[in-house]
């Protein structure tokens, strides 16, 4: 027999042994193999998915109902038709090239994917066909869709394609055959192996009689090939490999093994009306896939390869599900993908993982082991009796607290205890009432026996040679000896007051080892020796060594030590240094340190005491009880997540950052860290980016790198990159800039003052037509007032003389014209007066702030002589202010005059000023008296008010009206 064919039967013996017990003894999923399901609710696009397939980075790709999913162990990230498909049903996923994706997809035909960006190929002769599979055979894809159809795309150059098509037939003795020619098409699978597609029969929904046999191999076009002749007389359900010379397939159940020689081994599966139609393998596990006819759904078929046993995995998940793939990623994670029930997850879980509990929520204070195997747990008032044999426990309740063993190695089944009060040691015997014992008590190691209390040791190098003994109690200072350990033909104690080294055949002392000067505790709580790597020793600082070299060197968080407090160390047969923290417990192997505790997911807490018994378990106690863990192998650790990085760069091509995914599926919390440059250390990195803006410049060197609890460090490639100054801040660029800079602020400026000049022309010229346009509007206004004087002014007066004289007359006192003649003189005059003022203010000369002061003054006096009324004029005017805007004058004339002249017949004043201010550009004119004042609220007629509030807003001016003692009128106004 071969040595492929002798390591397969080898590796088969359990199974053919189990294979028949799949369907009669189905097994809750084993402890050593993880599940885990993925739906809509966790970030998938449909719970409906398809293939899978592992990119060259190690992303894991779904094809879904709607959309293809990317997923790297903690986030799925979805492409759709906002991306480019042309349909959303994605069916099947290969690799085109590096970077590149080869993509089927339902009714939108054959994609392209590179770097997370969709690509719709030109294809000629294309059609959007309800694809299927899709194979890379020699660059070329090459699509199944229904009627056993198969088109291949051949490559014209870059993403153009050009579309043929070719499909099976079955010919004579059910052989396949390339052609149209018979009448019977085969619904035949294709399988792609090592880069070359294979087809066979492929399983159906229901049962029919075209099925063809044996297995085909593509060749080209025009030729496809029988191989494997031992297999031509079986309908092949599935077809694969173990490795490149040794293939697997199936056929009614029966697994056959086979290289290219013949079979090598067969082996029944009783799976019921089950029919396997797809099978995986891995080294802790293998899955089949089984469709039952009637119902037509699957059955996952796990079998453990560690617990030798089957089981329907459907009985643990409780789903009635359709199968649509089973694929295996390089790490051995199982992936399954249904249609309805989203995506399964299997893996191995190793013995560290699984512990089992042997004593539950107890805070465990100490451990000890006797000769007998057995193993004695201690709480503050209960002693734990454990048998590793028989794995059962039994408990004794104590009358007193105790705090800890006075010895972890027992010589009879009498365990000695330190209580709380140092001076009161006793024993306790499961098998008899609590006596009294000596205070020395007994320590054994390689065997050597030791008897110690507080601060004296004996012990014997020999069986019947005369006792040793050191007293640490000298010079009347206590010195107390918490463990010992030998190191070579060294005794070594760990004591209150440091690391105390004595000969071991004669115990005389040799020297302290000095620690002091590190600034560490002399307090050293616990002590072990590891042959080849030194000695190791607890202090409340944390981990030490003491090397080969004698040089000390701590261990703390940069180790990867999960928390600094350190309750117990513990060396094992395995020379594997396992470490009882305050969350949790770790194990230092191989220069690494890796971590179990609540933050890795682990139902650990503070972990006091470590031991291992004669059979090789490791036993774990802490604040939540007690752990057991099987130690006949060395710690494996895990698969490290992989690091993958991007650069991102500005707009202007400079490189801003580096960017960083993490691909894990073991859902542990990873570590990052970089370093920049080889002399540099490892420094942790928050977020997943790295900023370089504020790298100084020059050249450098940057290299990540990750783990997770329990793996090893995973490296990313060293990526050099430089930080020079971009061209527009080189010197050259600067100069350049400046030169460009003042030529363009000398043009501009030149520019500049040709249109100021033009301006200052043109507005010189305006200017100068302002000046003539004004004197020539003064002109006029003056003309016009000259005339309206002349000749409406003259006649007016002569009207009012006239009318006066008129009243004088005697007859007319006496007739009945006089009421028509008074009304005659009482209109001229108003009309003369009103005249008097419209020509004031249309001349020219009215726009002097002066004559409008002059004006008002004389109205006012005018109007209050010989009324009892004393009328003050105040003016606070400064110099410069000549001319008041136009129109102006009018307003304010005709305001004031109606305010005054209100004032005049109600107000019953005996007082009122008229005041005129300004200052900068203000104009303040007010009016005031001293009389009865008015409510304006209630006041019946407004008209007065309300004229005067609108010559005010005519002139942009504001207008404050107040009437408490007296009136106040205030105009404020901007002179511009």
């Amino acid at each position: 027999m071969s040595k492929s064919r002798f390591i397969v039967a080898y590796s088969q013996l359990a199974i053919q042994l189990y294979g028949c017990l799949m369907v009669l003894f189905p097994t809750i999923l084993s402890a050593q193999i993880g599940f885990k399901q993925y739906t809509t609710a966790d970030g998938l696009p449909h719970d409906f998915t398809f293939r899978l397939h592992e990119d060259d980075q190690g992303y894991l790709w779904i094809g879904t109902d709607d959309g293809l999913a990317k997923f790297n162990g903690r986030d799925f990230k979805v492409f759709d038709s906002k991306d480019g498909f042309r349909s959303n049903f994605i069916i099947d996923i290969d690799r085109y090239a590096k970077d590149t994706l080869a993509i089927s997809t339902w009714k939108g035909g054959l994609h392209l994917m590179t770097k997370d960006s969709v690509i719709v190929p030109d294809i000629e002769n294309d059609s959007l066909e309800r694809a299927r599979d899709i194979y890379m055979i020699d660059k070329t894809p090459i699509i199944w869709t229904p009627y056993s159809i198969y088109n291949y795309y051949e490559n014209k150059g870059g993403v153009q394609f050009i579309k043929k098509s070719f499909r099976f037939s079955l010919g004579q003795n059910n052989t396949l055959f390339l052609g149209n020619e018979a009448s019977l098409n085969p619904n035949c699978e294709g399988k792609k192996v090592y880069d070359t597609l294979y087809f066979h029969q492929g399983m159906k929904l229901v049962k029919n009689t075209d099925k063809f046999k044996g297995i085909y191999r593509f060749d080209s076009l025009t030729k496809i090939s029988s191989v494997f002749p031992f297999l031509k007389d079986l309908a092949i359900d599935d077809f694969g490999s173990y490795k490149s010379d040794l293939f697997y397939a199936f056929s009614d159940n029966k697994r056959y093994v086979f290289d290219h020689d013949g079979i090598i081994e067969t082996q029944d599966y009783d799976v019921g009306d089950r029919v396997i139609y797809k099978y995986v393998n891995t080294t802790f596990a293998e899955v089949c896939l089984a469709r039952n006819f009637q119902t037509g759904l699957d059955h996952i078929m796990l079998f453990d390869k560690r617990q030798n046993q089957w089981e329907d995995v459907i009985d643990r998940s409780k789903a009635s599900l359709l199968v649509s793939d089973v694929f295996v990623d390089t790490e051995e994670n199982i992936w399954i993908t249904s249609k309805a029930d989203g995506l399964y997850q299997l893996y191995p879980i190793n013995a560290w993982q699984q512990p089992q509990k042997i004593i539950d929520r107890e805070h465990i204070l100490d451990i000890a082991v006797s000769k007998e195997n057995k193993l004695f747990f201690i709480t503050v008032n209960k002693i734990y009796e454990y048998d590793v044999q028989s794995q059962k426990t039994r408990k004794l309740i104590l009358n007193q607290r105790v705090t800890q063993f006075a010895a972890h190695k027992l010589d009879s089944k009498v365990v000695p205890l330190h209580a709380i009060d140092p001076i009161k040691q006793k024993t306790i015997n499961f098998f008899e009432h609590l006596i009294m014992r000596t205070q020395r008590v007994f320590y054994d190691d390689k065997g050597i026996s030791f008897a110690y209390d507080h601060t004296c040791l004996t012990y014997k190098v020999k069986k019947n040679a005369r006792p040793l003994e050191i007293n640490l109690k000298k010079n009347g200072a206590t010195i107390y000896i918490n463990q010992l350990a030998i190191v070579e033909n060294e005794l070594w104690l760990a004591t209150s007051e440091g690391l105390k080294v004595y000969e071991l055949s004669t115990g005389n002392f040799l020297r302290d080892v000095s620690i002091s000067e590190n600034a560490i505790s002399k307090n050293i709580k616990n002590i072990q020796y590891q042959k080849g790597k030194g000695v190791w020793f607890v202090t409340k600082e944390g981990l030490f060594l003491i090397d080969k070299n004698s040089e000390l060197i701590p261990f703390g968080k940069d180790q990867g030590i999960n928390g600094i407090r350190i309750n117990d160390i513990y060396l094992d047969h395995l020379q594997q240094l396992w470490i009882a923290t305050q969350k949790g417990f770790s194990i230092y192997s191989n220069g690494m340190c890796y971590n179990f505790g609540n933050n890795e997911g682990f139902d650990y807490s503070a972990t006091t005491k470590i031991t291992e018994s004669e059979n090789h378990q490791i036993f774990i106690a802490g604040s939540k009880g007690v752990w057991s863990l099987e130690n006949h192998q060395p710690f494996e650790p895990i698969t490290p997540p992989k690091l993958i990085s991007s650069l991102l760069y500005s707009k202007l091509q400079e490189l801003e950052k580096f960017h960083l995914d993490i691909i894990d599926f073991s859902e542990k919390n990873p570590i990052v860290e970089y370093k920049v440059d080889k002399t540099d250390k490892w420094m942790p990195l928050s977020g997943m980016s790295l900023s370089v803006q504020n790298y100084a410049i020059g050249n450098y060197e940057v290299q990540f790198r990750v783990r997770n609890s329990q793996s090893n460090w995973s490296y990313t490639e060293i990526f050099p990159f430089s930080k020079t100054l971009v061209w527009y801040k080189t010197l050259w660029a600067t100069v350049l800039f400046y030169v460009l800079s003042i030529l363009l602020i000398g043009a501009l400026a030149i520019l500049q003052i040709r249109k100021v000049k033009k301006r200052n022309k043109l507005l010189k010229t305006t200017i100068t037509q302002s000046e003539i346009l004004e004197k020539e509007l003064g002109t006029v206004r003056e003309n016009v007032a000259q005339d309206f004087h002349d000749e409406l002014g003259n006649k007016l007066a002569g009207i009012t003389v006239i009318s006066e004289m008129m009243m004088k007359d005697e007859e007319l006192q006496n007739s009945n014209a006089k009421q028509m003649a008074e009304q005659v003189r009482k209109d001229a005059k108003d009309l003369y007066f009103g005249m008097k003022d419209f020509v004031w203010a249309i001349d020219a000369k009215s726009d002097d702030l002066q004559e409008l002061v002059v004006y008002l003054t004389d109205f006012g006096e005018d109007l209050f002589q010989n009324k009892g009324i004393v009328f003050k004029v105040q003016k606070e005017l400064e110099d410069g202010v000549d001319k008041l805007p136009y129109y102006w004058s009018k307003q304010l004339l005709l305001l004031f005059k109606e305010a005054m002249t209100n004032s005049l017949k109600h107000a019953n004043a005996t007082e009122v000023n008229l005041i005129f201010s300004q200052k900068k550009n203000y104009l303040i004119i007010q009016f005031s008296d001293n009389g009865k004042g008015f409510d304006q609220e209630n006041l019946k007629r407004k008209n007065g008010l309300l004229n005067m509030q609108k010559r005010a807003d005519r002139i942009g001016g504001e207008l404050v009206v107040t009437s408490k003692k007296g009136t106040k009128i205030k105009f404020k106004g901007v002179l511009e």
